[in-house]
């Protein structure tokens, strides 16, 4: 029995009211991770144990997959590296992490945040840089949509490489001594499996992990006994950092510095960010929608405003990214074939 026209009406637009809810639904802040943000005015994490931490945060230096549209188009580039300029800036940003007195690095477990930590920590007395997990990049296809990541096919830029050809990558660029300062003993040692990385990220579960381990801990126990808190700092990714910062603040630049609080709770956000730094010669990437506080804030230090053109663009880029995981949905593809099928 065929379906009246009517039918064929009602179908198709509960398929369109479905895929709108579901495109709405993606696009709204999410608790934790990258592409949503985290909003300070919800009720904090009870909190029974005393202390906190200086955290900064940074992202990478400027990567292969950052230019080119690389990494919004195709994200094709396996782990990509810094590019030279990327590279460059984070030389330039020793001078600001010194300033910092920092006494603990960690950096993602991807090339691009390990080598911008590495150069860019080189001075510090304790240059040591520990390769930390679930602060790696997001992919909203890979993580957010189908919950697990995809190291294959499209998505390859957002998870690591084996690790003895991370280690052999980056000892043949940068020289041998840089590699040794990159420290695996928090996720395995040198000679363990990536496999084991290749899980969701997200800040709180980063925040959980970090002050269970050793170097916190004996960090936090010297600082104490100057009467200060421990300065941590972490080398991650713009997606991940979105998710970490207050509603409103727009994607972070190439080596931009964010200096926060953060207290020793189970699962705590940053508290009160600041930026504080970012480089001269910052390419003008596209701003994810920077609000006016932002704006206003980061002008009154000398940042240049976003490019307000870019956030069309981006907003593109991302619908394209849930449209087409929407059309992954082998119901709602198989109900638009049909009402297709029936309106011939």
């Amino acid at each position: 029995m065929g379906l009246t026209m009517w039918e064929v009406r009602i179908a198709s637009v509960v398929f369109l009211a479905t895929t709108v809810a579901t495109i709405y639904a993606r696009l709204q802040p999410v608790p934790v991770g990258g592409f949503g943000c985290h909003n300070p005015t919800q009720p904090p994490v009870p909190c029974t144990v005393a202390g906190s931490a200086r955290l900064a945060l940074i992202r990478h230096g400027e990567s292969q997959a950052n230019v080119g549209g690389g990494k919004w188009i195709f994200e094709t580039i396996p782990d990509p590296d810094l590019t030279e300029r990327g590279a460059r800036q984070a030389v330039s940003s020793r001078s600001v992490l010194n300033s910092l007195s920092v006494d603990v690095v960690f950096a993602s477990s991807l090339r691009r945040a390990m080598t911008t930590g590495t150069l860019a920590s080189a001075e510090l007395d304790n240059a040591r840089v520990y390769v930390a997990p679930f602060a790696a990049e997001l992919d909203s296809i890979a993580y957010t949509v189908f919950g697990q990541r995809k190291c294959d096919g499209r998505v390859q830029s957002v998870c690591p490489l084996p690790r003895a050809e991370q280690r052999a990558s980056i000892a043949r660029r940068y020289g041998p001594e840089v590699e040794r300062r990159i420290d695996w003993s928090l996720v395995g040692g040198p000679n363990a499996s990536n496999e084991a990385l290749k899980l969701p990220n997200d800040f709180i579960s980063f925040s959980r992990w970090m002050w269970a381990q050793r170097p916190v801990q004996e960090a936090t126990t010297r600082a104490a006994q100057r009467g200060q808190a421990p300065t941590i700092a972490l080398f991650t990714h713009g997606n991940l950092l979105e998710g970490a910062l207050p509603c409103g603040w727009s994607h972070a630049r190439n080596v931009e510095i964010y200096t926060s609080r953060i207290s020793r709770c189970d699962g705590s956000y940053p508290v009160e960010p600041q930026v504080l730094w970012w480089p001269n010669d910052s390419s003008p990437e596209l701003c994810h929608g920077e609000h006016d506080v932002l704006a206003a804030h980061a002008q009154s230090r000398g940042r240049p405003p976003c490019e307000r053109d870019g956030d069309l663009l981006v907003g593109f880029l991302r619908m394209r990214q849930y449209l087409l995981a929407l059309l992954a949905s082998p119901v709602l593809t198989c109900l638009h074939l049909l009402s297709l099928v029936l309106s011939c």
